[in-house]
């Protein structure tokens, strides 16, 4: 019995251990922040930017570049309902299935849309 009870609690151990290693390799901040992306909307400061922008976002689809499409369709809305639309739902935040909401940058990140956003309306 005991032997059975090790046997499973082994089995159990390197069935987590695969699934944390699948998740670090799936939300690597490369995958979710391109480094196309980053250095694209760090220079993005005019509306013309914003075009090119829009164009790196399709061309690399990623997390980041999905909530940098959605800011620009809605650069006419106030800052406050920017930041609103870029935040998740509460269920989505519980269920941990949005690669941002798990990464510790992502509020500089939404921060920095936040900023783009207001800047370029202005």
């Amino acid at each position: 019995m005991d032997t059975l009870v090790y046997i499973l609690l082994g089995l159990t151990s390197v069935i987590g251990l695969a699934f944390i290693v699948e998740r670090a390799l799936a939300l690597r901040w490369n995958k979710v922040v391109p480094p196309e992306i980053a250095a694209s909307l760090t220079s993005c400061e005019t509306r013309e930017d914003v075009k090119s922008l829009c164009n790196v976002c399709r061309k690399k689809p990623s997390p980041l570049g999905r909530l940098l499409l959605l800011a620009a369709d809605h650069l006419d809305w106030s800052k406050a309902d920017n930041v609103d639309a870029l935040q998740l739902p509460p269920a989505a935040k519980l269920s941990g299935s949005n690669a941002v909401s798990s990464c510790s940058k992502s509020s500089s990140v939404l921060r920095r849309c936040s900023v783009w956003s207001a800047r370029s309306l202005a």
